[in-house]
């Protein structure tokens, strides 16, 4: 039988490609960090590789950290670009 099972590392490579293709969205942290640590964060998840656990064949648990400025940020991407939007005749 063939094992296909993912590993830690492939988690973590994948989630530093898309903190890669996204930075202003995602981030990714090989430090040891607390909640405190991410006060202030501007993009939407922190991705705490660190955290990142083989739990069996089949799973692996993750950990990516949230902070309510990240949240704010992407509400007011979303407003800039209706206000793009409303700009061009696009939303009425």
């Amino acid at each position: 039988m063939h094992d296909s099972s993912v590993t830690k590392a492939q988690v973590n490579e994948a989630m530093r490609a898309a903190a890669n293709g996204y930075p202003l969205l995602i981030g990714v942290t090989d430090d040891p960090i607390v909640l405190s640590d991410v006060i202030g964060c501007r993009q939407s998840l922190l991705f705490d590789s660190q955290a990142t656990l083989k739990a069996g064949k089949n799973m692996v648990k993750v950990l990516a950290w949230y902070e309510s400025l990240g949240h704010a940020c992407r509400v007011l991407d979303v407003v800039r670009h209706y206000d793009k939007l409303d700009g061009e005749g696009g939303v009425k």
